[in-house]
């Protein structure tokens, strides 16, 4: 009898010992803009109202994403790691990071409310970007660009200023445009710790894969593995498209930022 206690003992030791079902790639996002005013927040049970990318930067605008994990996992409640990142009006990023728990095959909105929330104080336009996270690692995310309401147009001009509109004016020289360069790249994975960017880079150059980190002088932003910069959006979303259909991997384009640089490990 007390043989068999100690052997189930020990089983059951086994069984806590043994690893968790991993939630790599688990993650889907089903949709993403514009919250109806009528959600409650921080309720999480909702639809998205507008399907966009881009956002009004408006009072009490509220935006996010729906989304869902696999089914296939036991149906039990997952903390998962929202990270919003936005930018800020002294032209750097900041990260807003919360928990939502999170039933397999239930649908879940990640809202954010510019109006109400504590944080920012200064809402900036830009990209945002909502990434969604189990063990520390990115599973999937989705950018929006918040852009200011448009100017009213103004009005025509009375009689007396077309009168005058119309009298001839003397041509001036023409000056080129200022062109400015942009740089896109296509993010395939992120890291809090170098480190763990390197050991992707390393697992996609034995697929014959080249790949690149970003990083920035800040120590609490992330390393973004890339596959390179590029000078068009175009090109940087055609670049994303032939990666996720043929590694069958989660990508997406963003705009490199002032502060941040591609550093590329030299080739063994």
């Amino acid at each position: 009898m007390k043989t068999l206690f100690v052997l189930s003992t020990l089983l059951i030791t086994l069984l806590l010992e043994l690893p968790s079902p991993s939630l790599a790639a688990q993650v889907h996002i089903l949709d993403g803009g514009i919250i109806a005013k009528t959600t409650v927040l921080p309720q999480t049970q909702g639809t998205i109202a507008q399907s966009t990318d881009t956002i009004p930067l408006t009072d009490n605008i509220t935006f996010g994403i729906l989304f869902t994990l696999e089914d296939t996992l036991p149906k039990t409640a997952t903390m998962v790691e929202i990270r919003l990142e936005r930018p800020t009006e002294k032209g750097t990023r900041e990260t807003k990071i919360w928990f939502l728990p999170v039933t397999p095959g239930t649908p879940i909105l990640a809202p954010y409310n510019v109006g109400t929330a504590p944080w920012p104080h200064f809402a900036s336009p830009g990209q945002w970007q909502f990434t969604i996270l189990t063990d520390g690692v990115m599973r999937a995310s989705k950018t929006f660009t918040l852009v200011t309401p448009t100017e009213e147009k103004a009005s025509p001009p009375q009689p007396e200023e077309q009168i005058a509109s119309a009298a001839p004016t003397p041509p001036t020289p023409s000056t080129p445009p200022v062109t400015k360069t942009e740089s896109y790249f296509v993010q395939v994975g992120a890291f809090l710790k170098q480190k763990n960017a390197l050991e992707m880079i390393t697992e996609l150059s034995k697929k014959k894969i080249r790949a690149c980190f970003i990083s920035t002088n800040t120590p609490k932003d992330y390393f973004f593995v890339t596959l390179g910069t590029l000078q068009s959006e175009e090109d940087a979303t055609a670049q994303m498209q032939n990666y996720m259909q043929t590694h069958h991997a989660e990508a997406l384009v963003k705009k490199l930022e002032p502060g941040q640089k591609l550093v590329c490990p030299p080739k063994k």
